[in-house]
């Protein structure tokens, strides 16, 4: 877990790894469609944040959801692909994986946390969680819980 790969075989790693696990826990699960605050409550979520065809009342199992959070992954996994020019550890690359799951690409992509880590401040980088704590301009002490917890994983392989 401390070798440093290239981000596809790192992220590979944590997708097989603990990676739908560590995001289960910080998204919760929900079988029934819910109006998620990170989207304006006007999008119908489901299971560990699943939006897409997802309608009120919509309800799913809990093998569904897993099939769900995987599906929801491949993006994650090829925008890390494009955009993380640095090699990371398997835990790092967990730790950005749910990022960009819970932010999504486009923020991430625009990002100093970004900027920093393809310029090899690991360290720079691990800072940067701190700030995403924010959904719609409040500060949600979820967020601030699973930034920490991000954070802390990352470091923890950033030597």
């Amino acid at each position: 877990m401390n070798k440093r790969l290239p981000i596809a075989l790192a992220f590979a790693a944590a997708l097989s790894g603990g990676l739908l696990v560590f995001t289960g826990q910080h998204e919760g699960l929900r079988t029934e469609a819910y109006a998620d605050p990170a989207h304006g409550w006007n999008v119908p979520t489901i299971c560990y944040g699943h939006t897409a065809g997802v309608a009120k009342g919509d309800r799913a199992t809990l093998d569904a959801c897993r099939v769900f959070l995987r599906e929801d992954y491949r993006p994650v996994g090829a925008a890390l692909e494009r955009l993380v020019q640095v090699p990371v550890t398997e835990n790092q690359a967990l730790a950005l994986a749910d990022l960009v799951f819970n932010i999504g690409e486009g923020a991430f992509a625009k990002s100093t946390l970004l900027k920093k880590l393809n310029a090899g401040d690991y360290e720079g980088a691990a800072a940067e969680f701190d700030r995403w704590v924010y959904a719609n301009g409040k500060k949600l002490p979820g967020l601030v819980k699973r930034r920490a917890a991000e954070r802390k994983l990352f470091e923890g392989d950033a030597s």
